[in-house]
């Protein structure tokens, strides 16, 4: 939970590194631990919208609604991982909007697959490297490019890729280039059958 650097930090339990959180743990492990599994139940259902800011609010909100009493709302504090720094507090929606306002510009919904792929890498890399929310953006990014893909046609599945291959690909994409977040979605990405085909 404390893996960023954002000091003075609001959102810790003073004297810790724990995030402050609903059920009032303040041990690093046993928030993690509550944090995975309510997340977990949390994600069978992801709130649909407009792939917006206000969609992509609610869906950090639905994933972490018992967990953080901020859940939904963009962080307030700067915040770097490393040497690499996320974007100001002040700049995060008008980096959201941009972002966000290409998906019906680039008319993902009838392009070819390498081309969505491309796109959707695009997207989940340029979101991350803003990182809006204090904790929970991953987990926020990959339910908004879930719905986006099915909502393009295509099957979205996870399930084969370690958590280690996606940090992977999403610090090489932090660093400017998507090709392996690119190869990961493409292969896991598959046509959407609608109930009629077998």
């Amino acid at each position: 939970m404390h893996r960023y650097a954002a000091a003075p930090d609001p959102y810790i339990l003073p004297g810790s590194a724990v995030l402050k959180n609903i059920p009032g743990l303040d041990e690093a492990e046993q928030l993690a631990a509550f944090e995975r599994n309510a997340v977990a139940w949390r994600s069978l259902s992801i709130p649909t919208g407009h792939y917006d800011i206000a969609h992509l609010k609610a869906i950090h909100k639905h994933l972490f609604q018992d967990v953080y009493g901020w859940a939904g709302e963009f962080r307030t504090i700067p915040m770097a991982k490393g040497a690499s720094r996320f974007a100001q507090p002040q700049y995060i929606e008008q980096e959201i909007r941009k972002i966000l306002g290409r998906i019906a510009a680039a008319e993902m919904r009838t392009a070819p697959v390498d081309r969505f792929t491309a796109a959707l890498a695009e997207m989940i890399s340029e979101l991350n490297a803003v990182h809006p929310f204090r904790e929970g953006n991953g987990r926020t990014i990959r339910a908004i490019a879930l719905l986006l893909a099915e909502d393009c046609g295509h099957a979205f599945d996870l399930t084969a890729v370690t958590p280690a291959l996606w940090t992977e690909a999403s610090i090489l994409a932090f660093q400017g280039n998507n090709h392996a977040l690119e190869v990961l979605l493409h292969d896991a990405l598959h046509p959407l059958l609608v109930p009629d085909q077998k």
